[in-house]
């Protein structure tokens, strides 16, 4: 071509770019730079756009340089390009840069922060950006509310959140759909659950997008049930679902346990031909891992073209559940995936972490600490927090503390696993000291710290501190009890012999009709325990492991004929109860244990070595009460 200007330049980039061919593109570009032809804002925009990657962050920065060398950098065109560029390659800060050099921005450019902020999760700054917005006098319209209250995550209340829907009501663009589904999403987020399902009711079109919207506020909130409901609405008037409505109700399936729906889901995805779909093929893999059925999730695993990490990571969750259908070791299932060519991630890690933390296997543990270290995921604070969890469930609190010592950062998650493990073994006054420690570092105790400290009270004896602890959670650590934290100050009120206080506690707490409350007075005491097991039997009169409770108080309070009469209760009613049993690793290998039976090779002697320490126990007891 004869004559060659920015315009033919521009063009011919453009086509390529067209057509997706971005590497001609930044060749083009780069022959263009050196025959001196200078770009304008068109140029940039064009070449910009190919810039999707964090690999094509470089070219995006040589096409800044040209611009700020042709004195376009403050031409609102090319800086919005930049500032949508540099966060599709991964560096919010370059936009934030650009953007707060520029002398002008148009509501294309504040819209692309506030989309940008939104996805980053910095929902003050969108709505900062949203204020600028206003005060220049320019006029927000559907996309930039679809953005702002998109962006509305964990840093932005509820009560921004209803002031954002009435500036939406006020500049009248809440018939447009995409702004609804918005605030459904936004409502969703913040669990104002009603608020969200008034919405869309009100929404004059509601396209998919609204009811998978509504889907997954009702997933996220725990309200399965409804979002069932829902779907089957959605079946009913014949609208066509995608991928991203299918997982979503393949979600509400896993969260509720609800194998026979999920399997029928998983029919009609075949019918619709979207097994094949990697986002749906991990979706169903997740809900018959979730509902105990591990063989299947295998199945759809082993039958999925595209497997990658987040799908075995949903086939990992089947081993974290109490009850799988298979006995298939975890740690097969682990050399085969690091043969397979699959890369692990810190999630991968975590989890064959807590399948080794639940099966109290130590040996497998540090095994996996090993690989996790030649990996390199050592620091990342997830995994750091899965090894310390890992190690205190084995038993091993001196390397889960080791572990906490040696992080570079720790958070909250940190502090509860290293606080737990002292707890589970009685050291009250450690915990107290750490939990003193967590909060002088400015680290705030959640729910599960409070538990925890809760308990190693309860065992360490330490009740009127434990009290104290639990009249303190919502006031000043503005944490709500919830029953677990009820039951524990139960247990420590009885162990204190503080029996008439337990049972005015439970009557007087949100939660007068739980057994859980009932069951754990049961054993404290014979008379309280004879009133607690009337009312523990009153609410759950088909429960085995209730009958066998109260029979025991009465064998142990040496009442037999009561403990009989329940034992023949529960055979009249024909209930029996799976026996629970124990186990310990020992030489890489365990050995089961259940009461009373004499199924191991080595029960024998072991029972022997029992009758032993019995003997020990009693003559250190006789000497300690003598010394006295």
């Amino acid at each position: 071509m004869p004559l060659r200007n920015t315009i033919t330049w521009t063009s011919l980039i453009k086509g390529y770019s067209d057509i997706g061919d971005f590497e001609s593109v930044f060749h083009i570009a780069h022959d263009m730079f050196h025959s001196n032809e200078k770009f304008n804002e068109h140029t940039c925009l064009v070449i910009l756009e190919a810039c999707s990657s964090l690999e094509d962050r470089r070219s995006g920065e040589q096409v800044h340089g040209s611009a700020v060398k042709s004195g376009l950098q403050k031409n609102v065109f090319a800086a919005t390009s930049l500032v949508s560029m540099y966060p599709r390659s991964g560096f919010l800060g370059g936009a934030e840069k650009v953007f707060n050099d520029m002398d002008y921005n148009d509501v294309q450019c504040l819209n692309y922060m506030i989309l940008e902020y939104g996805k980053a999760g910095c929902g003050e700054k969108a709505i900062g950006v949203f204020i600028d917005l206003l005060s220049s006098g320019l006029e927000p319209y559907d996309y930039t509310f679809t953005n702002l209250i998109s962006a509305c995550d964990g840093d932005v209340g509820a009560d921004e959140c209803l002031q954002l829907h009435g500036l939406a009501v006020k500049y009248g663009i809440m018939g447009e759909t995409s702004v609804g589904n918005a605030v459904i999403t936004m409502y969703g987020k913040h669990r104002m659950v009603e608020e969200a399902g008034a919405m869309f009711y009100l929404l004059g079109e509601r396209n998919l997008i609204s009811w998978t919207a509504l889907l997954s506020m009702y997933v996220k909130n725990g309200r399965d049930d409804m979002a069932l409901d829902a779907f089957l609405k959605i079946l009913d008037r014949g609208i066509c679902v995608d991928s991203n409505c299918l997982c979503t109700v393949l979600d509400a399936c896993s969260e509720c346990r609800n194998l026979e729906l999920g399997c029928q889901i998983h029919a009609f995805c075949i019918k619709l031909d979207f097994v094949s779909c990697v986002n749906v093929g991990t979706a169903l893999i997740d809900m018959y891992a979730r509902c105990g059925s591990l063989q299947s999730a295998r199945q759809v695993f082993d039958c999925l073209s595209g497997k990658n990490t987040t799908s075995f990571n949903a086939v990992l969750v089947g081993f974290m559940e109490p009850h799988k259908d298979v006995e298939e070791d975890s740690m097969v299932l682990f050399s085969q995936l690091r043969s397979s060519g699959i890369n692990l991630d810190f999630i991968t890690y975590s989890r064959f972490l807590s399948v080794a933390a639940e099966e109290a296997c130590l040996e497998r543990g540090k095994s996996l600490h090993a690989c996790i270290i030649k990996a390199g995921f050592e620091a990342n604070s997830t995994v750091a927090n899965a090894v310390i969890t890992m190690y205190a469930k084995c038993g091993s609190i001196e390397e889960a503390y080791q572990m906490f010592n040696d992080m570079n950062s720790c958070d909250s998650v940190s502090w509860n696993p290293i606080i737990s493990a002292h707890a589970l073994h009685g050291e009250g006054n450690k915990v107290l000291s750490l939990f003193k420690s967590m909060k002088e570092v400015g680290f705030a105790p959640d729910e599960i710290t409070l538990l925890a400290t809760l308990q190693a009270c309860n065992y360490a004896g330490l009740w009127e501190t434990g009290l104290r602890l639990f009249n303190e959670m919502e006031p000043k650590y503005g944490t709500k009890s919830g029953i677990e934290h009820f039951v524990c100050t139960v247990d420590l009120l009885g162990r204190s012999g503080n029996f008439s206080e337990a049972i005015d506690f439970i009557n007087k707490s949100p939660f007068p009709d739980s057994p859980l409350l009932w069951r754990t007075l049961v054993n404290v005491n014979l008379n309280y325990g004879m009133l607690a097991s009337k009312r523990l039997l009153d609410l759950q009169p088909e429960e085995a492991g209730s009958y066998i409770l109260v029979s025991n108080m009465y064998a142990r309070g040496g009442v037999f004929d009561e403990a009989a009469k329940v034992r023949t209760l529960m055979n009249d009613l024909k209930m029996n109860k799976e026996a629970g049993c124990s186990w310990i690793e020992v030489g890489n290998r365990f050995h089961y244990f259940v009461a009373s039976h004499m199924d191991h090779p080595k029960s024998t002697e072991i029972y022997a070595e029992l009758d032993l320490l019995k003997v020990l126990i009693k003559k250190t007891v006789m000497i300690d009460v003598i010394s006295i």
